[in-house]
C-alpha cells in the first residue's frame, strides 16, 4: 500500500533534503519574496474566479518546477482540475401575516430556487432580543431544514452585515444542495401566514488545486505531497467570515 504524507502550504522552499537542519535550508529573503508576491494586490487575495488567482497559481506552479517537485501520478502538470457551483442570490421577496416585507429587510441563504406558502416542512425560528442570533443560526444550519428565521431589530447591526456578505454569493459542489434559511428583520408575535420567494442565478465554474510530489529515494512508493490550496470560496457560513 502506498503512504503518502501530506502537506498543505500555499508554497514549496526552492531547496530541500532530509535529514538537516531546517533553519540552513530556509532562505528568509526567499520566503519574503514568495510571500509578499502572494500577498501583492495584484494577486486580488488570490479570491475565487479572479484573475489573481490564476496568476498566483502560474507563481506557485514556476515555484514547484524550480524546486524539482514532480506532477501527481497521472497528471502531466501541477493542475487538478475540477468545478462548482456558485450560486448569487438574485431576490427575495416575503410576505409575512398578509403584510409585504421591505427588500432591505429580508435576504436568503440557499443554493437552489423556491418558493415557500406557508408550507409545513418550514421551521420557523423567532430569534427575540434574549436569544443569541449566532446559535441560532447555526442551529437552524445544522438541523438541514428549511428555516424561516424572524430577527429581532437589536440585531439589525449584525443582520445587514450577513445580508451583505451572502449577496456575494456561495459556491458548493455540483450535486450538493445547501439548506435554504430566509431571514427577515421585524417582529411578529405570532405567524399565521407567509410567502416566500428566493430566485438565484447557478454557475458552474472551473476551479484548480496546485499539487506536486517528492517520490521516496529509498522507497518509491512513499511520497511527500505539496499542495497549494487555490479554492477559496465564499463561506455557506457567513459569521466565520465576518465575526
Amino acid at each position: 500500500m502506498k503512504k503518502i504524507t501530506i502537506i498543505t502550504a500555499l508554497l514549496a522552499a526552492s531547496t530541500y533534503s532530509f535529514g538537516q537542519d531546517v533553519n540552513k535550508l530556509i532562505d528568509q529573503d526567499d520566503v519574503t519574496r514568495i510571500i509578499k508576491t502572494l500577498s501583492a494586490d495584484d494577486m486580488q487575495g488570490r479570491a475565487t474566479f479572479t484573475p489573481g488567482i490564476e496568476k498566483a497559481a502560474k507563481f506557485i506552479e514556476g515555484e514547484y518546477t524550480q524546486a524539482g517537485l514532480k506532477p501527481l501520478a497521472g497528471n502531466t502538470g501541477y493542475r487538478q482540475s475540477f468545478t462548482m457551483i456558485r450560486s448569487t442570490p438574485i431576490k427575495t421577496t416575503a410576505v409575512i401575516n398578509g403584510k409585504a416585507i421591505v427588500p432591505d429587510s429580508v435576504f436568503t441563504i440557499g443554493s437552489a430556487p423556491f418558493t415557500w406558502a406557508s408550507d409545513k416542512d418550514v421551521q420557523v425560528v423567532n430569534v427575540t432580543a434574549d436569544k443569541n442570533f449566532r446559535q441560532e443560526y447555526m442551529g437552524a444550519q445544522k438541523s438541514g431544514k428549511k428555516t424561516l428565521m424572524i430577527v429581532d431589530p437589536k440585531f439589525q447591526s449584525l443582520f445587514n452585515r450577513i445580508r451583505d456578505y451572502s449577496s456575494r454569493g456561495n459556491v458548493s459542489f455540483k450535486g450538493k444542495t445547501a439548506s435554504s434559511i430566509s431571514f427577515i428583520l421585524g417582529k411578529f408575535d405570532n405567524i399565521s401566514s407567509f410567502n416566500i420567494s428566493y430566485e438565484n442565478k447557478s454557475e458552474e465554474l472551473p476551479l484548480f488545486n496546485i499539487a506536486g510530489i517528492i517520490p521516496g529515494k529509498t522507497k518509491p512508493n512513499e511520497f511527500v505531497v505539496f499542495s497549494a490550496i487555490m479554492i477559496i470560496w465564499v463561506s455557506s457560513r457567513p459569521w466565520r467570515a465576518i465575526v
